[in-house]
């Protein structure tokens, strides 16, 4: 009973110890040590780490011989080795395919960039949905006509847009990012459960544990979405009440009404002869436009880096702490 806890805890490690390296980056060059690391770990009096350590790379295609036996020789009897305490799935480890000699495969794909590679698609979906054209289209100032018509006569001095506009407006303009925020989410989960399957089938399966970790694995990655998606909601929730101390918006709003291109984008359709008039709701409206567009540039930055790591800490780290957790 002792010697199969001790096993399912070595194994366990070993998950854990594959995904942060995976998720860090470091995975390709932990991987090409990977034979003295798990000789070294899992060494015992008849078979000692630098003996497994220095089969390694007979194992993975390369020559070396060592105490009178040829490489080919102490490949084979690395693998017999390997094979008797379930660290066998050399081939799947390394990632260029397995092997020595021949052709190099496309090396597959680690966590890590699987992660960017989703929080990028993010980032494009995000940008896609209200482009900087829009903002200075006379769509988006009819939006905030209707808006400021439907709110006509509230709080706020005469002839005035109440603040209120723009709140109203942004919710609007916030709806359609539930869809992208939760799409993302789930995107990363699916992500980080295809490696922590992987790494669970190349461990725990050589020494008959994958019916205990593998469960385990599904419940944390179930749990660590279901915390990911609060995060997500929470976020939105938060947005829903405008407000920044960042200098980054107000810089935007003076770049832009100083550039002439952009001025002249928000100012299109202004009746000329009332646009030497010292204030009208026509210029009021232009203001505010350029201000909601500032406002969400700095936003959406803001958000697409809070729903990022919030996705990845509860998805990620949270996973592999669970199943340690679970099978304690």
């Amino acid at each position: 009973m002792k010697a199969a806890k001790a096993t399912a805890a070595l194994v366990v490690d070993k998950i854990i110890h594959r995904l942060q390296a995976e998720r860090s980056g470091r995975a390709l060059d932990h991987e090409w040590h990977m034979g003295a690391e798990l000789g070294a770990y899992m060494g015992s009096p008849n078979m000692g780490g630098a003996e497994l350590g220095v089969g390694a790379a007979a194992a993975s295609g390369g020559g070396g011989g060592g105490g009178g036996v040829g490489g080919a020789q102490l490949g084979a009897h690395v693998g017999s080795i390997g094979r008797r305490v379930g660290l066998w799935p050399f081939s799947r480890l390394w990632p260029f395919g397995g092997g020595g000699g021949g052709d190099v495969a496309q090396p597959r794909m680690l966590l890590c960039a699987k992660l960017h590679a989703r929080d990028q698609a993010l980032c494009a979906e995000m940008d896609a949905l209200y482009t900087d054209d829009f903002f200075g289209s006379r769509q988006f100032r009819t939006m905030l006509r209707l808006e400021a018509d439907a709110r006509r006569g509230g709080l706020g001095l005469p002839n005035e847009i109440v603040s209120e506009v723009a709140v109203g407006v942004l919710r609007k303009l916030l709806a359609p990012l539930h869809g992208l925020i939760v799409g993302h989410v789930r995107q990363v989960s699916a992500a980080t459960e295809e490696s922590v399957v992987e790494a669970v089938s190349c461990y725990a399966r050589p020494h008959n544990l994958h019916a205990l970790l593998e469960p385990a694995a599904q419940i944390a990655i179930s749990e660590g979405l279901e915390r990911a998606l609060a995060i997500g909601e929470t976020l939105l929730a938060w947005e829903n009440e405008p407000h920044t101390t960042s200098q980054a918006y107000l810089d935007i709003v003076q770049q832009s009404a100083d550039a002439p291109a952009s001025a002249k984008k928000f100012a299109q359709g202004i009746n000329a002869k009332r646009s030497k008039e010292p204030a009208t709701e026509e210029h009021a409206l232009v203001e505010l436009q350029l201000k909601t567009y500032a406002y969400w540039h700095v936003m959406k930055r803001r958000l697409l880096d809070y729903v990022q790591l919030g996705t990845h800490a509860e998805v990620c780290p949270s996973t592999v702490e669970l199943i340690a957790l679970d099978c304690a």
